[in-house]
């Protein structure tokens, strides 16, 4: 990140400094997006279709917790990044 800043008056200053701020606010946010995306909530279905296990398989696994899940009312989601830690 190290740029060198020439300094010829106060104003061209001030529009430099701007616009690094604003470069690293932006790569800032694209590295907090990428965080976000790894982090998908997936639904039973989606667990069953990509890991390739029968309702039952994963019924029995929630149930020894071995499989971390988390439920909203009576619905029942997973962290794919825990998943994916699972499977590794």
């Amino acid at each position: 990140m190290e740029k060198l800043i020439q300094i010829t008056d106060q104003e061209t200053f001030i529009c430099q400094m701007r616009q690094m701020i604003r470069e690293e606010l932006y790569s800032i946010i694209n590295m907090k997006s990428q965080a976000q995306a790894e982090d998908k909530i997936l639904t039973r279905d989606e667990v069953l279709e990509l890991y390739h296990l029968s309702p039952v398989s994963l019924w029995k696994r929630m149930c020894e917790g071995s499989i971390p899940h988390f439920r909203i009312g009576r619905r029942v989601y997973f962290k794919k990044s825990e998943l994916d830690a699972i499977n590794n």
